[in-house]
């Protein structure tokens, strides 16, 4: 609630301001108000069409409500515009995975296993795309690698609806807890 009100407040203070809109948007996006998210997303993408949070969080929004063409599309023009960000290819690999698309998120996620054998590619990513595909075994070995290199951004995003797959899993609570979050 806090940081809807901070949101909301630095939306007001300065609404042209893309990054503001963006922060907005991704808070709403982690409190479930997908709708809200969305509105702020389309704001930030009025202001900078190729805005990295704007085009996440409207891709997540849209694909957790299930409208899951806009969910791809958005996706797919975010891979499309940052091809070498494999942060954004692991969001298109989850935003097919929850369409459906067990084809396509598939080889996004061979793609990204290939691409891990030249480059770091931080197992957090790989798990989204597992947790989705319902390999929730492999998405929890990822998570595990994840807090042996101390990733930042499992700490920061373990709240975030991109986990709700995980959820029911006896072993979410347990890293929850490993992380000091319980």
């Amino acid at each position: 609630a806090e940081a809807i009100t901070a949101a909301t407040r630095g939306n007001e203070l300065d609404p042209l301001a893309p990054a503001i809109s963006g922060v907005a948007a991704l808070v709403h996006y982690h409190a479930r108000e997908y709708d809200r998210a969305i509105e702020h997303c389309e704001r930030v993408l009025e202001l900078d069409p190729v805005s990295f949070m704007g085009l996440l969080t409207i891709s997540l929004s849209y694909a957790h409500e299930g409208r899951y063409q806009q969910a791809i599309g958005y996706a797919e023009e975010s891979a499309r515009l940052s091809p070498s960000v494999v942060f954004l290819q692991a969001l298109l690999g989850v935003v097919y995975a929850m369409a459906g698309s067990v084809k396509e998120a598939r080889e996004v996620l061979a793609a990204m296993k290939q691409r891990a054998r030249t480059d770091y590619v931080a197992p957090i990513l790989l798990s989204w795309v597992y947790a989705h595909l319902n390999e929730i075994d492999l998405a929890f070995e990822c998570l595990d690698r994840a807090y042996e290199e101390r990733s930042c951004t499992l700490a920061l995003g373990i709240r975030a609806p991109m986990y709700d797959p995980l959820r029911p899993d006896p072993r979410f609570d347990i890293l929850v807890g490993k992380l000091g979050l319980a």
